[in-house]
């Protein structure tokens, strides 16, 4: 099965209710042994070499040699371990329509389910690509919808146990992506199912009705946000999706930045149009991080903002150079001020010094 992590998270060694994922130093090392695999067990006699050159390692999950390496591993009885280990966390591209909400064992989390995601989608890929017999590919593509919805299934039922935020916003974020991996599955193998494909507003209405909505608004400190009406509108009270659990109280305050941004794309009635940045991301992304972070004025910076609410300002007001809307993900990344290796060195010519351009005295 190619989405095991998936219920590793739900029922297996990564439950992130699991006492270890209090501790900061297990949380870092989460994303590497997650993707490290032995991908097999020689014997004493067979030639480890020769089967390290005739695998095509890509089938496990990765989009380039260079995005992985490759160990061996000796064990009792002169064996031999073939120990993959990832060099690279591959980005997800998928917006989730959930609350804001982050901590650093969310990011984590949410880093390794959307990882975990891009690589089912190149292993299914490659299944596709390798298998000839059509029968076979019917039964991995059924085999991995019907164990997407259980998973699904199970990840509900772990909603409204009593349950850290942290777990509670993990496990709502995971079922999202469960949603997206049986619509994923069921759309790039159409033609091998019998049965037509769900429908994600169902699955979602199905999702939201399985957690009272007065718990959620309390968790995650929606007072006012009208995000728990935004669920009641858009999922629950469609036809035929309704299913139950509904009445919980929501505030009918002002809306969410992603609630005004839907209802104002569902209505046509956006007043404006996003500015095109024809550079890299990266570059956008430094602009803020300079202004946000590093120029200081009386001590303060010069733009003061919150993460969360700079990442959804670029994904609200601005596209690229093929006026598409800037990934989720690669936004999200980029501001997290752990991950350097995303940034902009100091000293690259990419770089737009801002400071200076703002130090610069006004000219008559």
């Amino acid at each position: 099965m190619h989405i095991h992590l998936f219920e590793e998270i739900i029922k297996g060694r990564f439950r992130p209710f699991l006492p270890r994922y209090s501790d900061s130093l297990e949380l870092k090392n989460i994303l590497l042994e997650a993707q490290t695999q032995t991908v097999a067990t020689l014997g004493p006699n067979e030639d480890v070499e020769a089967f390290i050159s005739d695998t095509d390692f890509l089938t496990f999950g990765f989009k380039d040699v260079s995005d992985f390496d490759i160990t061996q591993k000796a064990l009792p009885g002169g064996k031999t371990g073939i120990v993959v280990t990832p060099r690279k966390v591959y980005e997800g591209r998928e917006v989730l329509d959930i609350p804001n909400y982050t901590s650093f064992k969310t990011n984590v989390f949410l880093e390794m389910v959307m990882d975990e995601f891009e690589r089912l989608k190149i292993r299914a890929e490659k299944k596709l690509e390798m298998t000839e017999d059509r029968k076979e590919i019917a039964v991995y593509a059924e085999k991995h919808v019907t164990k997407a919805k259980k998973l699904f299934y199970d990840a509900k039922l772990l909603l409204n146990d009593n349950h850290h935020r942290d777990d509670i916003y993990i496990l709502l974020a995971l079922s999202m992506v469960l949603i997206r991996t049986v619509l994923f599955y069921q759309k790039f193998f159409k033609q091998f199912l019998v049965l037509p494909p769900d429908n994600p507003e169902q699955l979602k209405a199905e999702l939201f009705s399985s957690i009272a909505l007065g718990r959620l608004k309390v968790l995650f400190n929606m007072n006012g946000s009208g995000y728990c009406s935004y669920i009641k509108k858009s999922y629950l009270q469609k036809p035929d999706t309704h299913d139950g659990n509904v009445e919980e109280p929501c505030d009918n305050g002002s809306e969410t930045f992603s609630e005004k941004k839907s209802l104002q794309q569902e209505r046509g009635t956006q007043s404006y149009h996003p500015a095109k940045w024809n550079g890299q991301a990266n570059v956008l992304m430094d602009l803020f991080i300079q202004l946000t972070e590093e120029i200081k004025v009386s001590g303060k910076p010069i733009l003061e903002t919150s993460p969360e609410n700079l990442r959804e300002l670029i994904m609200e007001f601005f596209v690229d150079k093929d006026s598409k809307r800037f990934s989720y993900h690669t936004v999200n990344t980029n501001l997290k001020s752990y991950r350097t290796d995303k940034r902009i060195k100091p000293k690259s010519p990419k770089k737009i010094d801002v400071k200076s351009i703002i130090s610069k005295p006004d000219k008559e």
